[in-house]
């Protein structure tokens, strides 16, 4: 458009020159510039004339870093055929837009996949695809898109983690220390398929010798089997820009927290506050995961309430009837831990997941607050930038083991 409009100003500049002048050079130019916009308009209005577009899109809700595809069909309906014809798709999506140029014989169909990659999770209203014609001369763009829209959820990506919760208790119960771990005990109640990540200490193997799958111990909880999953999303401890930052990073642990348990058959639940206050009760089963992962996709880490007083609100609400609380946080405030010491004594057994801001570019350090963690005996996993979560899960040792030690990225 930008072309066409200098062509005619430049058309109405030789025009009003050829007038005040009478030199035969400037009504030839004007002759011709008003051509070639003539032609532009033609072929930008006859090119999209007779074209046709139907789509359809699979997938309705993807991971981030998966790819989203629109399968196009282009139909020349017209009688001259039609060159260049652009084809555009997933402009609504970050980082998503793709194209093809495809050439049109008279009345033929013509039927191209394009495919763009999910970047960032959310949910989007996706328009259809828009099919762009520019002249030869690259003079006039004229784009038409498709009627309708589309819901898109790009969820966080899962990733596989380890039973942390069972690794953890099963190791205090074997010290006969810590009391309030409730949430599994020594007795069995059934096995189940092994599942990536678990011991191989819980390997049930008289089951597995007779059935011919690996399968695992499932502990008595003595309790339900409940969970709630708890998000921090102060915007003031946050560090790093997306895709790498501890938003995105707790985010993916949380997701991969749910997806585990629920897959374990828990009840699990999802608690936080950033640009709005998110809260799913515990549930079990596929529809449980769908919603926490549709809620995950939404949520932001633009919170205005501190980690200490969100906790403080959500006493009441995680304690009825109490369980495993997992605290997701790249906070180092020492105050918020007052709170677990409250959530604690209704009962609640409590696990960190504390991110290492300062992996993310932040300059809070993990190191103080882990080590006073560790000496309040709460479990502790540190979790930095650049390690996959299942690494950062080591079994065989407890969480507060050796508070001597270094903070690693390992199990603490």
């Amino acid at each position: 458009m930008k072309r066409f409009l200098f062509l005619l100003v430049l058309a109405l500049f030789v025009l009003v020159s050829g007038l005040s002048t009478g030199f035969p050079l400037y009504y030839r130019l004007f002759v011709l510039l008003v051509l070639v916009l003539g032609a532009g308009l033609a072929w930008s209005y006859f090119s999209l004339r007779w074209v046709r577009l139907t789509f359809e899109r699979p997938a309705k809700r993807v991971q981030v870093g998966d790819s989203v595809e629109t399968r196009v069909a282009v139909n020349n309906t017209g009688p001259i055929p039609m060159l260049g014809v652009e084809v555009w798709d997933l402009l609504d999506l970050p980082g998503g837009g793709s194209g093809k140029v495809v050439h049109l014989g008279a009345g033929k169909t013509k039927e191209i996949v394009l495919r763009g990659s999910a970047t960032r999770r959310g949910i989007y209203t996706l328009k259809g695809p828009a099919l762009v014609s520019v002249d030869p001369l690259g003079v006039l763009r004229r784009s038409r898109r498709a009627p309708g829209t589309a819901e898109l959820v790009v969820v966080p990506a899962v990733q596989p983690i380890p039973d942390f919760v069972t690794s953890y208790v099963d190791l205090l119960g074997e010290e006969g220390s810590h009391s309030r771990a409730h949430t599994t005990g020594g007795a069995i109640s059934s096995v189940r398929e092994y599942l990536p990540g678990d011991n191989y200490k819980y390997v049930h193997w008289k089951t597995t010798a007779r059935t011919g799958e690996l399968m695992v111990k499932q502990f008595d909880a003595g309790k339900e089997r409940r969970m709630w999953v708890l998000l921090d999303l102060h915007r003031e401890v946050q560090a790093g820009q997306p895709p790498h930052s501890t938003e995105e990073c707790a985010v993916t642990l949380a997701a991969s927290v749910v997806n585990r348990y629920v897959g374990l058959e828990w009840s699990v639940g999802v608690a936080g506050t950033g640009d709005a206050h998110y809260a799913m009760w515990p549930q079990s089963g596929p529809s449980a995961l769908e919603e926490a992962l549709r809620m995950l996709a939404s949520v932001r880490g633009e919170g205005t309430v501190p980690l200490s007083t969100a906790l403080g609100a959500m006493v009441d609400m995680v304690s009825s009837p109490p369980g495993t609380v997992v605290l997701i946080t790249p906070s180092t405030d020492p105050s918020w831990g007052s709170q677990l010491a409250a959530l604690s004594r209704f009962g609640n057994s409590i696990l960190v997941l504390l991110i290492d801001a300062a992996s993310f570019g932040g300059a809070s350090e993990v190191g103080p607050l882990a080590f006073a963690l560790r000496a309040a005996r709460v479990p502790t996993y540190v979790i930095r930038k650049g390690i996959s979560l299942g690494k950062q899960f080591v079994t065989g040792t407890t969480p507060w083991q050796d508070p001597e030690a270094e903070v690693t990225g390992k199990r603490l």
